[in-house]
């Protein structure tokens, strides 16, 4: 339908199935490829994968891991939304832009978190300093700390979330509003 091919599907004795998606004929990761199926609880994409578009995952409710491979050159903001079960995010070795440190993924050169997850903890040595719009998107009980280096967080950077966020600044972070202490 979108020009990639399922490698390998399996699925396990309570009925989620784990996925190896290669490129076939198309590069990018569409937006809705992977939209509102409650079956898919992993994800790793193939070497050759460049692009990942908004909302290219959305609303897999039982998804506990995304996996991109050391070819990815783009993950749009909103890649990935709404995926409550989320709690494994990471980029294999050898990615000249991206890593994944602690369920987070980095862009190296912009110091920025592009994608976080439920389980996400906030590198707090300078390598993050700040947080893009859509990194955490639809989190329902979300408990995030973000470290004392945060310089920007982007509007929308947690939205539609839920939880609890603790910050560790004494100053209101760039682009938060009046409300940003309540």
């Amino acid at each position: 339908k979108y020009g990639i091919k399922i490698e390998k599907a399996e699925k396990d004795e309570d009925g989620n199935i784990s996925l190896v998606v290669s490129r076939g004929d198309a590069a990018n990761i569409n937006g809705w490829t992977f939209c509102d199926n409650n079956d898919i609880k992993s994800i790793k994409f193939s070497r050759g994968i460049t692009k990942i578009d908004e909302d290219a995952i959305n609303n897999c409710k039982a998804l506990k891991s995304v996996i991109f491979p050391a070819s990815i050159r783009e993950i749009s903001e909103g890649a990935i939304s709404s995926c409550d079960a989320l709690e494994r995010l990471i980029v294999e070795p050898g990615n000249r832009r991206y890593r994944s440190v602690n369920d987070c993924i980095i862009d190296i050169k912009a110091h920025q978190l592009v994608l976080g997850c439920k389980s996400s903890v906030i590198p707090d040595d300078g390598s993050v300093l700040s947080i893009r719009a859509f990194a955490f998107s639809g989190y329902k009980g979300l408990d995030i700390k973000i470290p004392a280096g945060i310089e920007m967080i982007q509007d929308n950077a947690f939205f539609n979330c839920s939880g609890i966020i603790t910050c560790d600044v004494a100053l209101q972070p760039e682009g938060w509003g009046k409300e940003w202490q309540s």
